[in-house]
């Protein structure tokens, strides 16, 4: 009996230290995700996803989910539409996949979002169209899909089946049903977006991805002082993951190594500044200090790891943290 116990044990052990592993090894990137990023422009600028799913199911953002719908849920207009949708935003929508890309002749970039979760479209639409009192929506088929506008605007929205929802620029719209009807093998594979997320090192939660180069003429009408970072960047992205912690990971390339070398020291200040603003409570500054900066060469990389309580710490003490923090950006 007793070694019967011990095998049950060890094994146990043994399965707990293996997900620990897990856990603490690189997120690759399924399937599902690679596909509907194969769906988006190529020549996008900025591409991000966001798993509201694991965000819900993350006891780390419980207190965040709860304190976002009592702010919205409390909102006469968003209760009517949920009321006569069926649709809870909070529950219903799973994934987003988002996509901008920067022009030269409109203020706005175009893009596209693409919304994964489960949606009654004939009561959403039933909805719109009973607030639409004007008569602005106009309707038009493509690819055997309903698309919605209003008429002298590029917005365009389609619900192309019950779990999808895509809205963005009308030609974007378009190129996505096209894509949408291909087989896998003829669509775009994103081998430049898929080679930076492959070195994130979290996938699950939400990443960002930008190609700096292509906004450079944005960039050039900016002032603020932030922005001005990205134009020494080749490349940048990031990516957050909450489970029962939440996790940051941060990567850029830029121009060249001095660059780098100054972008982390200036990110070493922010930091530094933060401890500074709290130098009489000592758990804060040893949550700070787990903030891991790396440079290699013309590589940057951030990696932070916050428990739920070093969270709450933190947000006890965020007047104090911002006021000194942003004040060195």
């Amino acid at each position: 009996m007793k070694i019967r116990i011990l095998i049950l044990l060890s094994t146990f052990l043994l399965l707990l230290a293996t997900n620990a592993c897990k856990e603490q090894a690189k997120q690759a990137l399924t399937d599902h995700v690679k596909h509907n990023i194969a769906l988006l422009p190529e020549d996008a600028g900025l591409y991000a996803y966001v798993n509201f799913k694991r965000l819900q199911e993350a006891p780390f953002a419980q207190p965040i989910v709860d304190s976002v719908k009592a702010k919205v849920m409390n909102h006469e207009a968003f209760s009517d539409f949920v009321d006569q949708t069926g649709l809870n935003p909070t529950k219903d929508i799973h994934e987003i996949f988002l996509a901008a890309v920067p022009v030269e002749k409109e203020a706005r970039p175009q893009g596209i979002m693409v919304a994964l979760g489960n949606f009654n479209v004939s009561r959403i639409l039933n909805f719109i169209h009973s607030k639409d009192k004007k008569k602005v929506l106009k309707k038009e088929t493509y690819q055997k899909q309903e698309l919605f506008y209003s008429e002298g605007k590029s917005f365009t929205f389609c619900f192309p089946d019950d779990s999808t929802l895509v809205a963005g620029e009308r030609t974007r719209v378009k190129t996505w049903l096209d894509n949408n009807l291909k087989p896998a093998s003829k669509l775009a594979k994103q081998q430049i977006l898929l080679q930076n997320l492959q070195k994130m090192k979290y996938t699950r939660g939400m990443w960002v991805s930008v190609n700096p180069k292509l906004w450079q003429k944005k960039l050039n009408e900016q002032t603020a002082k932030p922005l001005q970072v990205l134009k020494n960047l080749n490349q940048f992205g990031f990516a957050l993951d909450f489970n029962q912690d939440f996790r940051l990971f941060a990567r850029g390339i830029f121009s060249d190594t001095e660059k780098a070398k100054l972008f982390t020291d200036a990110i070493k200040g922010v930091v530094a500044a933060g401890k500074l603003s709290v130098s009489d409570n000592r758990e804060i500054i040893d949550i700070l200090n787990k903030v891991e900066i790396k440079t290699e060469g013309k590589q940057i990389v951030v990696d932070f790891k916050l428990s739920r309580e070093e969270a709450q710490k933190l947000m006890k003490e965020k007047k104090k943290l911002r006021k000194k923090m942003f004040k060195t950006v």
